[in-house]
């Protein structure tokens, strides 16, 4: 953990991507790592063989006090590092995923030549690569936990962050949905320490508190953020990662149509952008803001900054239109301070009071954007249209939702219980896919991972210092997909322009496309409100004893 590639990283956590040599060095050495220390302090099946290992002393046994039954991986990080004890399968596992859109994936396809060169980089065979870490085609690392899970676990130790989360994970992504038979679900806690203290001496009833220190705070929120100083405003926030899972493309694209059509609310967006999308909404937002249009009604933030205390008790309603959501601390931290959610109803939201709309249609698939700022724009006028009594209800009720630990902790114990038992039956079944002719711990910045193992009894990694110096951690191995530029113009495409040109020229492609579409059919192409519609209709075959009839068909 020493090495370089620990010490020298820059901000986050873990690197972002898996196209570049310096983060696959990362991701090898730190699965690695845990390997090592899952080969020496997880008890495993307790076999004698297990021992054996260790027998160089190279690392000393611990103290059986010391060993753990399980290994707990959160999400896909630490997802390879089963692969690398001996033998393979001995680990009960269970993974819990808080966020199973980012699975450790490469966009380039994993031909042989991408498998040999993955092998190399993580020390380990390429027939475990092709076996554990391949799903459709592509290195994915949190497919080796599933695969392996399946495999010695019997589809059991896979678990969500809350229990919609978990079925759209199982209804929608066909890595679950082909290896097990369900996603458990594990809904997160929140400990009581993390709620605030707002409650005071006088007699007055808590709501009337409640809305007394919210309008305290909105006033000095208002002048801290420059925003016009009004206490019958309503404060729209936002707050996280600008990114396509967020839905912050769409909180730009309906920003001028609230602002406009609600004079008393004022709108802040606040966070770090992460993709393409959220540098779409930066540009949008900031276009919006430097207008002048609505001077003192938007503050735009595209940047991680810590909001002021104020602002959290200030806020009347948190949006979050979020396309994906595993749990959700955002919105019950706003609803602790008295906030209502103005959300999508998908994965974890909607356990707060608030105003929500459907995001995924009857078979789960997330709705187009179109429907998605429909529902979004209906939401926030039915938020707008209540009535304060309304409002100051919700916001008590949101104060006092709770999300204990106890259950939380009891539900995990049998989920590990239920994990290590599938293992214990399992393994009598299933015997350790390959054998034990993997090499062992690695250093992954040599190319000729062969000559470098050490031999497969050796749990730790060989003198890491032992590195090439003229490689380029930098370089970019293996190909990555659309660039964000590309996207980003691509999205300002799609915007509708107002000239009349643009119009025209998407009427035409619209009628060819629905003429190639439905043959056969007869189109009355008309206008309703400034909008194109077309009436399609078809004379069926009628029986020889009745006439012709004409059956209508709305688009």
């Amino acid at each position: 953990l020493g090495h370089v590639q620990h010490v020298c990283r820059k901000g986050a956590v873990y690197p972002n991507g898996l196209s570049s040599r310096g983060a696959l060095t990362f991701f090898s050495m730190w699965n690695q790592c845990v390997g090592a220390i899952m080969q020496v302090y997880v008890k495993g099946d307790g076999k004698d063989k297990d021992r054996e290992l260790h027998q160089d002393n190279v690392i000393p046994l611990p103290p059986e006090s010391e060993l753990c039954d399980i290994f707990h991986c959160p999400d896909y990080h630490s997802g390879l590092a089963p692969l690398y004890c001996r033998p393979i399968g001995r680990v009960p596992c269970m993974v819990v995923l808080h966020n199973a859109e980012y699975q450790g994936e490469i966009f380039q396809q994993a031909n042989s030549k991408a498998l040999d060169r993955l092998a190399s980089m993580f020390a380990l065979p390429k027939k475990i690569i092709q076996t554990y870490a391949v799903h459709d085609g592509h290195f994915n690392m949190l497919s080796a936990l599933v695969r392996y899970c399946c495999r010695y676990q019997g589809g059991v130790g896979v678990s969500a962050v809350s229990a919609p989360y978990a079925h759209e994970l199982w209804a929608t992504m066909s890595l679950f949905r082909k290896q097990l038979a369900r996603v458990d679900a594990i809904p997160n806690p929140v400990p009581e320490s993390e709620r605030p203290v707002w409650t005071t001496d006088d007699r007055r009833s808590s709501r009337v508190r409640l809305m007394v220190l919210k309008a305290e705070n909105k006033e000095l929120a208002q002048r801290e953020l420059g925003l016009v100083v009004n206490p019958r405003a309503k404060v729209w926030v936002f707050v996280g990662r600008w990114v396509h899972q967020k839905g912050i493309d769409l909180i730009a694209d309906v920003a001028r149509w609230m602002l406009h059509t609600f004079p008393l609310s004022q709108l802040v967006c606040i966070g770090p952008v992460g993709d393409a999308y959220g540098e779409y909404a930066r540009r949008k937002l900031e276009r919006l803001k430097s207008s002048g249009a609505f001077e003192g009604r938007l503050y735009v933030a595209a940047h991680f900054l810590r909001p002021p205390p104020s602002l959290q008790w200030a806020t009347d309603f948190c949006i979050m239109p979020s396309r994906s959501e595993p749990f959700g601390y955002v919105d019950v931290e706003f609803a602790w301070h008295g906030s209502v959610a103005v959300a999508s109803l998908v994965g974890g939201l909607g356990k707060v009071p608030g105003f929500y709309f459907p995001a995924r249609d009857q078979t789960g698939d997330v709705v187009d954007d179109t429907d998605m700022r429909a529902g979004l724009q209906a939401s926030i006028r039915r938020a707008m249209s209540a009535s304060d009594s309304e409002l100051s209800k919700m916001a008590e009720e949101a104060v006092s939702t709770s999300f204990p630990l106890c259950p939380w902790q009891h539900q995990l114990a049998g989920l590990y219980k239920s994990a290590i038992c599938a293992h214990r039956d399992n393994s009598v079944v299933n015997t350790p896919f390959p054998a034990d002719d993997a090499p062992a711990i690695a250093n992954p910045m040599f190319e000729e991972a062969a000559d470098t193992c050490r031999p497969s009894s050796c749990p730790i990694p060989c003198e890491l210092d032992d590195i090439k110096s003229d490689l380029d951690l930098e370089e970019m191995i293996f190909a990555e997909g659309v660039t964000d530029d590309l996207l980003v113009q691509h999205l300002e495409q799609m915007q509708p322009s107002k000239s009349r040109q643009s119009t025209s020229a998407t009427e035409a492609e619209c009628r060819r496309g629905i003429g190639a579409a439905f043959r056969g059919w007869s189109p009355c192409w008309g206008r309703r409100k400034g909008k194109m519609t077309v009436r399609l209709w078809r004379t069926p075959p009628a029986p020889a004893t009745t006439s012709t009839s004409r059956s209508p068909w709305r688009l």
